[in-house]
């Protein structure tokens, strides 16, 4: 049932979204790695009288967008801490605003996976990975081929991969995948789960999403070392399926600055669902709380098709990405009225 109070829905989600943001342990920890290693590289680049907040805000010239967040985030964790804490400090570095960009940063990591207008290289990607497993009878590359189609038809993040499960239907009751979402803390998640239908997958499409788990599990099995916690072992799978798949779109496209990888399936699926479904229920299929994420983050409408689109939320799922969005959109629209002045109204 969707929540229909605060309460009920911070129950549902397992979070309070009206209080600040927490950290998990292991973010805190990433944090203390990346502070650690800029202050090292701090010590040596020292001005006279040059504060961190000042060093970053030079510094920041030459970082991306996402680095200078992630870099000034690391450094408020770090003076945010009981080890090294001076709270003033860490107030002004959060307060830093990235300034302009002296030079363009080079693409690096994420930034040079391929995105959006990728459907037929995906398609061209598969086939040959397809034919390439049936003329060597490798079940690694089969699993390659399943995974990155099964991300097509459900668009499931990488590591989603481990702990999903498919429920055959009966009856009136369609078959649907249930998903443990990845990024479930801090409010950006609609819950701890999400459900995806596939009444409108064809039984091939079925097929690929059961051959990707089935080989999963196989792996998980026969691969296991004594002592190995299940997300190290999981880990090594993905890192051995995306080499494969780098390795196949390398021999396609050898000159291409950009090819597509398994997150690139995920961007395809959120074009095709946009170009099929309200935004709430493109949020509610992706495991987003908010309604805009895909729109700012994934792949432009434009180079989806609402006929590849074959899966559909739970409208409980969507009605909490709906109550989650007005409740947000309340509580900013209250926070504006509160800093406004007497007399004045802001600009609509």
């Amino acid at each position: 049932m969707p929540a229909k109070t605060i309460g009920d829905l911070n129950s549902q989600l397992g979070f309070d979204i009206m209080q600040a943001q927490t950290k998990t342990p292991k973010t805190l920890e990433h944090y203390k790695q990346v502070a650690t290693r800029l202050l090292e590289d701090r010590s040596g680049d020292l001005r006279a009288d040059e504060g961190v907040d000042e060093w970053i805000r030079r510094e920041g010239q030459r970082w991306s967008k996402p680095t200078f967040r992630l870099y000034r985030a690391a450094l408020v964790a770090h003076f945010e801490s009981m080890e090294h804490r001076d709270l003033e400090l860490a107030d002004r570095i959060r307060a830093v605003s990235q300034p302009v960009l002296l030079v363009k940063p080079p693409k690096r990591g994420a930034a040079k996976k391929m995105k959006g207008g990728a459907r037929g290289m995906l398609e061209e990607l598969v086939t040959s990975m397809a034919r390439r497993a049936q003329d060597l009878s490798d079940d690694r590359i089969t699993h390659a081929c399943a995974w990155m189609a099964a991300t097509l038809y459900t668009g499931l993040r990488p590591i989603e991969w481990r702990d999903a499960v498919l429920i055959r239907g009966r009856g009136s009751n369609p078959t649907r995948l249930v998903v443990k979402n990845a990024k479930a803390t801090n409010g950006r998640a609609n819950g701890s789960h999400r459900t995806i239908l596939l009444s409108l997958a064809s039984k091939d499409q079925v097929l690929a999403i059961e051959v990707n788990l089935d080989l999963r599990d196989r792996w998980m099995q026969v691969e296991a070392r004594d002592g190995e916690p299940l997300e190290d072992r999981f880990n090594r799978l993905h890192k051995a399926i995306s080499y494969l798949i780098a390795r196949e779109a390398r021999v396609l496209w050898p000159r291409r600055d950009r090819v597509p990888c398994l997150y690139t399936a995920r961007h395809q699926f959120a074009a095709d669902a946009k170009s099929a479904l309200p935004l709430p229920e493109v949020a509610a299929l992706m495991g987003h709380a908010s309604d805009m994420t895909a729109t700012n983050h994934y792949a432009r409408r434009v180079s989806g098709s609402k006929d590849r689109s074959i899966a559909r939320p739970l409208e409980s799922e969507v009605a909490t990405v709906r109550h989650i969005s007005e409740v947000r959109f309340a509580r900013r629209r209250g926070l504006q009225d509160q800093s406004e002045t007497p007399g004045q109204r802001s600009p609509e």
